[in-house]
């Protein structure tokens, strides 16, 4: 394979920006060589070395594998500009053409799948058309290295799944290539000298898992990601500005991802936007405003305050608009009580029949508001191009499951319908400040591929509690602190409603039939005929919602605290995942 090595490097030569056609005669490479060859030192010793004898002729071309003209190359040629100090042992001479045995390199037969150069003191560049020659592969890590420039097009790499740059010295902003690579869940970029604002194509990717961009120099504001599949963003230490997006997925991450960047504001990390023009007119300047007990520290027109300070001026604010419409029914109310007194007070009968024919009326109405809030959120049917997509409640999908022949939904199906009604109360409970209070499983909308959505939100306040004529089944999601007319809704009692509803996805059984006193593990199992793996993870979904409908309020986690035990469920179930696909697959390779 030996004699092959003049052809690779020629081929690499004629198809790299390393160098241009050898012009040799009869391709014999011990003869002259051109002067854009002879400028590289490491390309001149690969042909010091080879042998003098040496011939590329056509045929010996023709009849090289073809895989020698892609991976091999890409990897000799990519040393060429990354390794100036010779750490690596790309060479033929040393192992041969098998270089897929060469350090970091992993391959499927004659294809390279993973490639990790990290902590090799690579102090060059990533040049073009090197690495990105590499169309299988899946994993590239070139961390902690001293690379320097732009990161090159990236096109090549369509199956690239994982790619880590990170504590190196890329400069510029990120290619607009990376977006097209569509299979990419995994990128990290930071600890370098990024620049440029972050693209907004990043939510175009709908597969990414992890987005890691602290301590660059990124600018500008940060997008409004929105796909389900991000778990870990990081964007600290960078000089990002304006307000941060109020997302469902941005929700998720902690204000630690948004650290030491001083023109951020917004409700996620905790620091007061200043708007462009007061809501109520012109105002004294903030300072007189906030008190000896406020500590503002202005920074590009960001006012920052304890945060508890916000929330009680804010519920003040609501508490005195509140009762201002108060009143102002009151007033109203007492008015229209004394002229009906007035008109009737020589008819009682009259008045007492006027009184219950109200009451009908009042009655009647409730009911027909209630009739056309139902058709609107529990349509069946709604019109897609290409024909009609079914929209059902999961109320209506559980009625499927309570036949006498279907089984209880699968748990990966029980685990993302549990995940996106847990994202949406918590969005409400810590984004809106608000509270549910009606939350069943005729109130959660179920698209095509179990998508969940929540309906009939924060309605519970603004409605009679006479015109719910509830069941025991809706009764059974009532916490017992509720239970009470008098009581009315809180976030822990959304709680308490959300482990029912998880009961009644795992069981399949009404709300009503929940066995309270018997261990719920043992009755679950007992209904369920899952395999040894999936009754484990049957489990840990189990625990969840026994602890969400707990007796004692104080006992409950908060929605936030749910979601974070179903994503970290869902993390558990990934690496089981990928760790018997990937043992799977090394039996498969010889």
């Amino acid at each position: 394979m030996n004699s092959y090595f003049p052809c690779i490097v020629a081929y690499a030569m004629d198809k790299s920006t390393f160098g241009s056609v050898i012009p040799t005669h009869e391709n014999h490479l011990s003869s002259e060589v051109g002067p854009r060859m002879a400028i590289d030192p490491h390309l001149l010793l690969f042909l010091l070395l080879a042998p003098s004898n040496a011939h590329c002729s056509k045929l010996q071309r023709r009849h090289l594998p073809p895989f020698v003209f892609t991976d091999a190359t890409a990897l000799l040629v990519f040393k060429l500009k990354a390794d100036v100090n010779n750490h690596l042992d790309f060479s033929p001479l040393t192992r041969g053409l098998r270089f897929c045995a060469w350090h970091g390199v992993e391959c499927n037969g004659p294809k390279v799948l993973r490639l990790v150069l990290q902590n090799l003191d690579l102090g060059g560049a990533w040049a073009p058309k090197t690495l990105t020659r590499l169309d299988q592969l899946r994993v590239l890590s070139l961390q902690n290295n001293s690379l320097t420039g732009p990161i090159p097009d990236l096109t090549g790499l369509f199956n690239l799944k994982s790619l880590f740059l990170d504590n190196n010295h890329f400069t510029a902003s990120l290619p607009p290539s990376l977006f097209s690579l569509h299979r990419l869940r995994n990128l990290d970029f930071s600890h370098n000298n990024f620049s440029g604002p972050i693209p907004t194509a990043f939510t175009t990717l709908d597969r990414l898992h992890s987005l890691l961009l602290s301590f660059n120099s990124f600018n500008g504001s940060i997008p409004p990601f929105n796909q389900s599949s991000l778990k870990i963003f990081r964007a600290s230490a960078n000089n990002l500005s304006g307000a941060v997006p109020v997302t469902p997925t941005v929700f998720r991450f902690p204000p630690s991802s948004f650290a030491l960047n001083p023109q951020l504001c917004g409700e996620i990390i905790r620091v007061q936007c200043r708007p462009a023009q007061p809501f109520f007119g012109p105002v004294a300047p903030p300072t007189a405003a906030l008190g000896q007990n406020a500590q503002v520290h202005g920074v590009n027109g960001i006012i920052r305050q304890p945060y508890e300070k916000k929330r009680h001026d804010r519920r003040a604010l609501i508490i005195g608009f509140s009762a201002g419409i108060f009143v102002l029914v009151c007033s109203l109310a007492c008015l229209a009580a004394a002229v009906r007194k007035q008109r009737s007070r020589s008819k009682k009968d009259e008045r007492t029949g006027m009184m219950a024919a109200d009451a009908a009326a009042r009655e009647e109405g409730a009911a027909v508001m209630r009739m056309e809030m139902e058709e609107k959120v529990k349509r069946a049917e709604v019109a897609k191009s290409g024909g009609e997509a079914q929209v059902y409640t999961l109320e209506q999908l559980m009625k499927g499951s309570r036949s006498s022949r279907a089984r209880p939904l699968h748990w990966t199906s029980c685990l993302k319908i549990a995940e996106d009604v847990a994202q949406g109360l918590a969005f409400i409970h810590q984004a809106w400040r608000l509270v549910h209070g009606n939350l069943k499983s005729s109130n959660v909308l179920l698209g095509p591929d179990f998508e969940a959505c929540i309906t009939d939100y924060c309605l519970s306040v603004l409605t009679h509690p006479s015109i719910f004529d509830e069941d025991g089944d809706s009764a059974a999601y009532r916490a017992p602190e509720t239970r009470n007319p008098n009581h009315h809704p809180t976030h822990k009692s959304d709680v308490y409603a959300y482990g029912i509803l998880l009961l009644e996805l795992l069981t399949g059984k009404f709300p009503s039939e929940l066995p309270f006193m018997v261990p719920g593990d043992i009755w679950v199992r007992s209904i369920r005929d899952d395999n040894e793996n999936e009754d484990n993870r049957m489990y840990m979904l189990l625990q969840v919602a026994t602890t969400c409908s707990l007796t004692s309020p104080e006992q409950r986690p908060t929605m936030w605290q749910v979601l974070k035990m179903l994503q970290e469920i869902k993390e558990i179930v990934l690496l089981e995942d990928s760790s018997q696909l990937d043992l799977r697959s090394s039996n498969a390779i010889p």
